[in-house]
Parts: C-alpha cells; sequence; structure tokens
C-alpha cells in the first residue's frame, strides 16, 4: 500500500494498472530500470504525441503516458457525474508513479493533466522530483472580478 492509501489491484496487462474500482490505460517507452518520466494528458495520453515520447526515451528515461480516469483507455464509470475529485486524479499519479519506480519522478502534465501535475506536486512532493506544467492556468471566477459597488 503506498502512503496516500491506494492499494494496487494487480494488472490486466502491461498497458493498464487498476487501483480500487478503477483502470488506468498507459503506454511505457524506453527502459524501464530508467529514471521515470510521468506524462499526464489532457484527458487522454494522446495529448502526448509518441514521436516525443520516444525522443525523451532515447535519452535515457522511462516515458510513461496514461489517460486519467473516464477518458481514452481507463475505465469510464460516469465522465458526466464523476464521483472523484482533482485530488484524487492527483493520487493517482502519485500512485502510479511510486508503483512504477522508487525513485521520485519527473511529472509532466497539458491542460487538465497540467493541474493534476500542480496538485500532484503539491499534495505528494516525495513522489516527484520536478514538475512541468503547459496550458494549465488559473483563471479567477466571474464573481471574484466583480468590482464593490
Amino acid at each position: 500500500m503506498t502512503d496516500d492509501g491506494w492499494q494496487p489491484k494487480g494488472r490486466r496487462d502491461e498497458n493498464d494498472r487498476r487501483w480500487r474500482r478503477h483502470t488506468l490505460g498507459v503506454e511505457h517507452f524506453g527502459d524501464a530500470a530508467a529514471p521515470l518520466v510521468l506524462l499526464v494528458g489532457g484527458t487522454t495520453m494522446l495529448s502526448w504525441p509518441s514521436a516525443l515520447c520516444a525522443a525523451l526515451a532515447r535519452g535515457g528515461r522511462h516515458v510513461v503516458r496514461y489517460d486519467l480516469r473516464d477518458s481514452g483507455a481507463s475505465t469510464t464509470v460516469d465522465p458526466e457525474s464523476p464521483a472523484y475529485t482533482l485530488r484524487d486524479l492527483a493520487s493517482d499519479a502519485a500512485s502510479l508513479a511510486r508503483e512504477l519506480d522508487s525513485r521520485p519522478a519527473h511529472l509532466a502534465g497539458i491542460g487538465v493533466g497540467g493541474m493534476v501535475a500542480q496538485v500532484a506536486a503539491l499534495d505528494h512532493a516525495y513522489a516527484f522530483q520536478r514538475t512541468h506544467a503547459r496550458r494549465s492556468k488559473a483563471r479567477r471566477s466571474r464573481s471574484s472580478r466583480r468590482r464593490p459597488a
């Protein structure tokens, strides 16, 4: 069991990981013994081009891209009414990183994956050495932009 309470439940094959009641679709590039680079997509792993993943792997890294819950090859329960939070997605990233490598990983995210990466870096600092987020930013809500009358 990992520090954040997730218990891996085995795997169907090399391309998925199961925790509790969901399975994450994953793809590996490079040597599994090399330092881990975990890529979180803007919902699907296809946000990260295969050519980029292969190039990173040629640089001596174990590159893993994966689908968030309810997208791509990951388990879909009810994407219209998810029963999980951004923090749960961040825990998925930390659990996957710890299952794949005992060393802290490099974590990168695009879009929603960038938000996942930011929360994962804050909540699970032990699992990640470096974090990079692209096309992901916080915006103030409309109500917070209103000026007092």
